[in-house]
C-alpha cells in the first residue's frame, strides 16, 4: 500500500477523482478529503459518500482536547479611569485592560502535524499544509501499487499528485 495526494482546484475534479478511484476498486477506507473548511466543500459532502475531513475543526477539538486556544494572553494591563492627579501615567483615560495575546494559528508546525497526524506522509506534509491554506482540496488515495492512483489522479484533474 502507497499514499497517494492529489492537490485539486475545484470541488468537481475532487468528486471525478473519488469516482474513478471507487472505479479502479480503491476502497471507501483508502479515500480521505482534506480541505480547510468543509463548509467550502458542500458538493463533495453531497455527491460522494467520502467524509470531508475539515482541518480547522480537527485544529481546534485538538484544542479543546489540550486546552490550548487562539490568542492566548501573554500579558494584561489595567488602565485606571479619571484624573489621578498630575504626571499618573494613565490621567484622563478611560479605565479597561490591554491584553497582549500570541495567535497560535501563526505556527504552521501544528497543521503539519495535524496533517501528519490523518495520513499525510511527513515529506509532503509542509507542501500539503501550504495548499489547504491556500484553499485548495486534497485527495488521499492509500491504494495497492498496481491501482495506478497518480494516473488517476491527474485525469480527474489534479494540479499535482505528491507520494
Amino acid at each position: 500500500m502507497s499514499v497517494h495526494i492529489g492537490i485539486f482546484n475545484k470541488e468537481e475534479e475532487v468528486v471525478e477523482a473519488i469516482r474513478m478511484l471507487r472505479e479502479a476498486g480503491v476502497d471507501h477506507d483508502g479515500i480521505r478529503v482534506i480541505v480547510k473548511n468543509a463548509e467550502n466543500a458542500p458538493l463533495i459532502a453531497s455527491s460522494t459518500d467520502i467524509a470531508v475531513e475539515d482541518l480547522t475543526d480537527i485544529e481546534d477539538a485538538r484544542d479543546r482536547d489540550t486546552g490550548v486556544t487562539d490568542g492566548l494572553p501573554i500579558g494584561v494591563v489595567g488602565v485606571t479611569a479619571g484624573n489621578l492627579g498630575s504626571g499618573a501615567p494613565f490621567a484622563g483615560y478611560p479605565g479597561g485592560f490591554v491584553i497582549g495575546a500570541f495567535d497560535w494559528n501563526e505556527d504552521n508546525g501544528d497543521r503539519e502535524r495535524v496533517l501528519r497526524d490523518v495520513g499525510v506522509p511527513d515529506h509532503a506534509a509542509e507542501r500539503c499544509e501550504d495548499e489547504v491554506g491556500a484553499g485548495r482540496y486534497l485527495v488521499l488515495a492509500d491504494t495497492e501499487e498496481d491501482t495506478n492512483a497518480p494516473t488517476i489522479l491527474r485525469h480527474a484533474g489534479a494540479s499535482d499528485v505528491l507520494h
